[in-house]
């Protein structure tokens, strides 16, 4: 029975940048050395060594060089990536990114103005209470569903009048019942310990 070899993924972490660099340039350099030294002292005849070493020296190179596209491949797909980490919904094939805080959804006010074509206005941004706009770390500037519709409530805008109504039908309600779930299962378990505990005690007594 033969077991496929798997090169160990301690391996390739190990190997950074850095030194992927350093050790190709240390083989690279020990091995082009060894082979003028060899094609000086011994002509063409000595050079079978040489390459006999040369498949090796391949192997020894590669490895730092796979290390090196793995980790420029998943730096490129994490930058990619990066600003649509967390919670985001679809709204007419845009994606729209939502955050949870203060017990509250928020939505991100550049992608909601991206995909209603507008451009934000900070003077009506600030004019929004703390309940309605906020400063998020990651998302920038947020807004809560009573922010969408201080913002945008007024539109006459089909599009921007569905927007509001997705936010709270699709988005919003059911991350509140969801949410109420939770609660009320961890209500449910807290009587069902104390009461647990209220039967024990009583047994204990008696």
């Amino acid at each position: 029975m033969t077991r496929n070899f798997r090169v160990p993924r301690a391996w390739f972490d190990w190997l950074t940048l850095g030194r992927s660099i350093a050790i190709i340039a240390l083989v690279v350099g020990v091995y082009a050395w060894y082979a003028w030294s060899t094609y000086r002292h011994g002509g063409k005849d000595a050079m079978t060594g040489v390459v006999m070493l040369g498949p090796v020296v391949a192997l020894v190179v590669a490895a730092p060089l796979i290390a090196f596209v793995f980790e420029y491949v998943g730096w490129v797909e994490e930058r990619t990536w990066a600003p649509w980490q967390g919670i985001y919904h679809a709204f007419d094939d845009h994606q729209i990114r939502v955050t949870e805080a203060r017990d509250l959804l928020w939505f991100s006010s550049a992608d909601v103005h991206a995909v209603l074509g507008l451009s934000p206005r900070p003077g009506r941004l600030k004019a929004l209470c703390v309940s309605e706009c906020r400063i998020d770390e990651e998302l920038g500037v947020v807004l809560s569903n009573a922010g969408l519709v201080a913002l945008f409530g007024r539109s006459t805008d089909r599009k921007t009048i569905r927007l509001i109504a997705w936010a709270e039908r699709d988005v919003a309600r059911p991350w509140r019942n969801r949410r109420a779930d939770v609660k009320v299962a961890y209500a449910m378990r807290s009587l069902q310990d104390a009461s647990k505990s209220s039967a024990a005690s009583i047994v204990d007594r008696t």
